[in-house]
């Protein structure tokens, strides 16, 4: 739907033989929300009886919703996240049309339609898995991956093209990946790299070494400028660590590693400028990986026996552990991942553990002290590993396989049941990988055998 205001200016030239005239027309649209960045919307119409036309965005809201073409007039999506119904019914903005001294206005108004948030990615048509980012030239190991809240990608590993094998942190945000800060950031001989984020704060844990040659953990964060260590450093006061795990939920960090010295796992967090102890001295959890809810902290482990395997859950708090769950299945485990919390519930990866090609994948979900498996048909029987995620009321998995050559799929659970997007993905043997979302679309990034960082985006042919 297109307005129409029309605005005549007319202006003598030096000689005052020919009137310049300048005829402008206001813009309105109708669109869905949740567009893609770039799209265009249309474009502001004016006309000129001679010289250049050139259009400027003065003014719009929400600050930088739209971007225009200066010589064009075409409106396109600049940020497509202030695009959403909820938030913002309708995008404003003036625009100032220009020729030589002569100047005009348009107005425009995009007025938004409210969509169901709930689109089944697997219902989508003429869609296909789309190489969105590739960062190549490194020399990675340990590489853990997490997003921001508004679909940014952070990637940590250990950097072989540093001295030292430093840390290195690199960002894929708007299409390509840039590193964050210095690479190489500190330490000696890092390992066992993990990151989380925090809002759009990242934090990164690792095990280095000091000049003893005594391995302890770290864990820095990026302040916008640099990187910096977060309180008194870890190896003041434990050393000789194994491998970290780290959290963070409304700017309190938690960390977990294994102490050689105690020979037990430590868990702490770090608040009010300063690492605390949250767990009782005589915890006897295996390691496992963590989440922190509403300011609770969450493990998940396994322990194996001859045969089954005894998955456990269990929560921190004031130095006290709390039995949350735990499940006794009738098999070993070779890979499992979580706890994941999603619209009230808890999750967890379980894949039993066959041999080097892997094996069959579960999917549980805990109901009250214990996990109920939940749909598994259409599976590979040589899963590796898989990744949960959830968009807009679905269950997402990701998931390399042996059936595939290590290559990524991806399944949406609904109605019950797992559906496969699309074909397995991208022809490649994918060695660590993380799911997220980008501009509502699934996101699979992943590192390959020589390195390189991809970003591949389930999105419009």
């Amino acid at each position: 739907m297109l307005s129409m205001l029309i605005c005549l200016s007319c202006a003598e030239d030096d000689e005052g033989s020919i009137p310049l005239e300048l005829i402008v027309s206001d813009f309105s649209a109708t669109v869905n929300e949740n567009p893609m960045n770039g799209e265009l919307l249309g474009g502001i119409q004016a006309s000129t009886n001679r010289s250049t036309i050139v259009f400027t965005l003065d003014s719009m809201s929400p600050g930088g919703a739209l971007a225009i073409n200066a010589s064009t007039g075409e409106l396109s999506v600049a940020d497509s996240v202030l695009f959403d119904f909820e938030q913002y019914p309708a995008i404003t903005a003036t625009v100032v049309v220009q020729v030589e001294d002569v100047v005009e206005t348009a107005d425009v108004i995009i007025t938004l339609t409210d969509v169901d948030d709930r689109i089944r990615i697997g219902q989508l048509t003429g869609h296909a898995w789309k190489s969105i980012g590739l960062q190549n030239g490194l020399d990675t190991d340990y590489t853990n991956y997490d997003f921001t809240d508004d679909g940014d990608v952070f990637a940590a590993f250990s950097d072989y093209n540093t001295s030292n094998s430093g840390l290195s942190v690199y960002q894929f945000s708007k299409g390509s990946w840039a590193p964050v800060g210095n690479l190489g950031i500190t330490d000696n001989f890092v390992v066992n790299t993990k990151i989380t984020i925090d809002g759009t704060t990242p934090y990164v844990s690792y095990v280095t070494e000091n000049n003893q040659a005594e391995r302890y953990p770290a864990v820095v964060t990026f302040d916008g400028a640099s990187w910096k260590k977060l309180g008194v450093a870890l190896d003041d006061e434990y050393v000789d660590s194994d491998d970290t795990y780290i959290t963070a939920s409304n700017g309190i960090v938690y960390l977990s590693y294994y102490s050689d010295d105690e020979e037990k796992i430590k868990y702490s967090k770090f608040e009010n400028d300063q690492w605390t102890a949250i767990s009782p001295a005589d915890n006897n959890l295996p390691f496992g990986e963590m989440l922190a809810v509403d300011g609770t902290l969450y493990v998940l482990s396994s322990r194996s026996a001859v045969g089954n395997s005894t998955v456990f859950m269990k929560k921190y708090e004031n130095n006290v552990e709390t039995d949350v769950a735990s499940e006794t299945l009738n098999t070993l485990i070779g890979a499992l991942s979580g706890p994941y919390f999603f619209d009230d519930n808890f999750y967890m990866c379980v894949v039993e553990s066959v041999g080097e090609s892997g094996g069959p994948l579960g999917i549980y979900r805990l109901n009250g002290n214990g996990w109920d498996k939940i749909a598994t048909s259409g599976f590979d029987q040589g899963v590796y590993e898989a990744r949960l995620a959830y968009h807009n009321g679905f269950l997402y998995c990701l998931y390399s396989s042996d059936d595939h050559n290590g290559e990524l799929t991806l399944f949406e659970y609904a109605d019950d049941q797992w559906t496969r997007i699309g074909p397995s993905c991208f022809g490649l043997h994918a060695y660590s990988y993380g799911l997220g979302f980008i501009e509502n679309k699934p996101v699979a990034v992943f590192s390959d055998e020589d390195d390189n960082l991809y970003v591949y985006r389930y999105q419009a042919d």
